[in-house]
């Protein structure tokens, strides 16, 4: 996502990209996320509103901060989530200004590598059953003996959540249900895994 930030006096007005990965930090994108050492997802009842409005409200105190300098730091938002903006320069020829949650309402802060694999393989098994009649394990029996279905999408999805997600504590693996917004289908891919 990115918001653009106009600083400055009218006459000397510069413009200020500022960055956010939605696919490392929103749950609804993480499914083209790769994990990092160190991860945040903002869970799945934080709308792309409200991380737009977020990402309004810090680009107005970086405009109130800014005079021709970087401005990394932590900013604490009205939100009650607190963003980190690194990478932050006026110059347009510098890289990008990024952002992105670090602590506050909505967010699983400190996710480790292995642990955003796994979210993100779960979230891909959630994507891939999405409008599937049946429940999880119906619809892995149906497919798991099927060669042709070695190739999917969905089989890969099952063997990848499969792989990554058992491989968690049961602490773990709730925090993901609890990242896709503790629904229905979470709760029954939860079950699922843990069979």
């Amino acid at each position: 996502m990115r918001l653009t930030v106009s600083i400055g006096p009218e006459a000397q007005r510069v413009t200020f990209n500022l960055d956010m990965s939605l696919q490392r930090h929103a749950w609804r994108n993480l499914d083209q996320a790769q994990a990092k050492p160190m991860n945040s997802i903002l869970g799945n009842a934080v709308t792309d509103g409200a991380i737009e409005q977020d990402l309004m409200a810090l680009g107005g105190l970086l405009e109130k901060k800014l005079t021709g300098r970087a401005m990394f730091g932590d900013y604490s938002l009205g939100s009650g989530r607190t963003y980190r903006v690194d990478n932050s320069s006026p110059a347009n020829q510098e890289t990008p200004n990024h952002c992105y949650p670090i602590a506050g309402t909505g967010l699983w802060a400190g996710v480790s590598q292995a642990v955003f694999a796994a979210a993100v393989a779960f979230r891909r098994l959630e994507l891939a059953l999405d409008g599937k009649s049946g429940t999880p394990e119906a619809v892995w029996n149906s497919i798991k003996n099927d060669p042709t279905a070695r190739t999917s999408e969905i089989y890969s999805a099952f063997t990848g959540a499969r792989t990554h997600v058992t491989a968690l504590d049961k602490k773990d693996r709730q925090k993901i249900v609890e990242a896709a917004g503790s629904s229905k289908l979470a709760i029954a891919i939860s079950g699922f895994l843990k069979a």
